[in-house]
């Protein structure tokens, strides 16, 4: 089956006589293919919560790159959901997950060089840009308005109050890369951000939540992130950029379901924004309903 995503993807196998998946992902490009496979081995190594790294080679005459890995043969969250099945349990184990990879993940990054190494070979990470994101993901999207310069200024603003941290992310941990149990899949888009960044992807993209269960997402989180004796690691950072990077990513999201004609989502999502923005940030706000 050939899955939706930025490389080719082959998946063989999951049937009676190969117990396991299979992956096949090639591409011309190097750098995220690469990528994806060398962060999912450092991974594997200290956690089997993610898929067993194979092979990654170069095809001379094709001058195709491949990487290999294998898996159990499991549904994506993304599709439970639209088969109507509750994820919950799912979603608490990739939490838990996610906890113990970006402890993983500290052990392997030089915080001075963005890079991350293993086996003698350094692979060097870009740094997540929220205001670059914003721009491309909502802003290209929908277009110039008089209303933007100050919605992007105003933005500008928001995102410079707060106080970041280096660690390596996911980059795109929404329930497409969440198999059935918590597994997590597709590390193409791993970069260096506050931890937040997945935490809030996955806790907004796994539906609404009250103020009580976000909490106890986030607590979740906590207790398997064993990296905050470090006085330089604060947990009460982390829980403050949480407030961005939820507001973040749904700005974002409003973008993507607009451009696929997904209005009601992004209506909701809208309204999610301004619920969160009301008791931090008026006037962000309402520049953004005004833009929207």
């Amino acid at each position: 089956s050939i899955a939706e995503t930025r490389n080719e993807v082959l998946e063989f196998g999951g049937k009676e006589f190969f117990r396991k998946l299979f992956v096949f992902k090639r591409s011309s490009l190097r750098e995220a293919l690469f990528r994806d496979y060398f962060v999912n081995n450092v991974f594997y190594d200290e956690s089997k919560n993610v898929p067993e790294p194979l092979y990654f080679l170069r095809h001379e005459e094709e001058n195709m790159y491949y990487g290999i890995t294998k898996r159990e043969d499991k549904l994506d969250l993304e599709k439970l959901v639209a088969n109507g099945e509750n994820i919950q349990g799912h979603v608490n184990e990739a939490i838990k997950n996610i906890g113990i990879l970006h402890t993983i993940g500290l052990n392997h990054l030089d915080r001075n060089s963005l890079s991350i190494e293993k086996d003698g070979i350094r692979l060097d990470l870009p740094k997540y840009d929220y205001l670059n994101e914003f721009e491309l993901r909502l802003l290209n999207r929908l277009g110039k308005s008089d209303k933007l310069d100050r919605l992007h200024r105003l933005y500008s603003q928001y995102i410079n109050k707060f106080e970041s941290m280096e660690f390596l992310c996911h980059g795109d941990l929404f329930l497409s890369n969440i198999l059935e149990g918590g597994m997590i899949i597709d590390f193409d888009r791993a970069t260096i951000a506050n931890p937040s960044l997945d935490l809030g992807t996955l806790i907004e993209s796994s539906g609404e939540h009250n103020h009580e269960e976000t909490q106890r997402l986030i607590d979740i989180y906590f207790n398997n992130l064993s990296v905050l004796e470090n006085g330089n690691l604060r947990e009460n950072v982390i829980r403050n950029y949480f407030q961005l990077d939820r507001i973040h990513i749904l700005m974002c999201e409003v973008g993507s379901r607009f451009k696929r004609n997904k209005i009601d989502q992004a209506s909701r999502y809208v309204r999610r924004i301004q619920g969160y923005l009301d008791t931090q940030n008026i006037e962000l706000k309402n520049a953004f309903v005004d833009y929207i």
